[in-house]
């Protein structure tokens, strides 16, 4: 499973799923996903997904709070593409509330702490590191700029 976010404004959420999904094939051919491109609005978690939410959460599918939110997303908009992907979508206070709680998170602090972690190597916990760094920004951007966040998982 896999997991990429992307956040937009409401016109483009509107135009559909079939619109989103199509955006997030576009997105998977792409190598450069800088700030000055097309997808800079994309986050890649990618098959990181379940660390990141134990890290966050303790638990793989966190079911509840906003901490479940943070990866998977928040309401299911409908199943796409192969068996097991779904697009789900999160309102701008919910990526508000996403932000808050990311901004009052200590990474450090967590990955280090997390015991489900402690028998990682240093390169995957310093990927985990990074995915929430990267979410960080990404949810604070969204926020900033009033967006909506769209997830796409990608089954098994």
């Amino acid at each position: 499973m896999s997991v990429t976010k992307w956040r937009l404004a409401e016109d483009e959420f509107i135009r559909g799923i079939d619109f989103l999904e199509s955006r997030f094939e576009e997105a998977q051919g792409e190598e450069d996903w800088g700030e000055e491109t097309d997808f800079g609005n994309f986050c890649e978690i990618g098959e990181l997904w379940d660390l990141v939410n134990v890290a966050i959460s303790g638990v793989p599918i966190p079911t509840q709070g906003v901490g479940g939110w943070v990866v998977l997303g928040g309401d299911a908009l409908g199943e796409v593409g192969e068996q097991g992907g779904l697009i789900t979508v999160l309102t701008r206070q919910e990526v508000s509330e996403v932000a808050h709680f990311l901004r009052d998170l200590s990474i450090d602090s967590i990955v280090t702490t997390c015991g489900q972690l402690s028998n990682l190597p240093d390169f995957v916990l310093n990927e985990v590191r990074q995915k929430l760094e990267d979410l960080q920004h990404f949810y604070a951007l969204a926020t900033r700029e009033g967006h909506l966040v769209v997830t796409r998982v990608y089954g098994p």
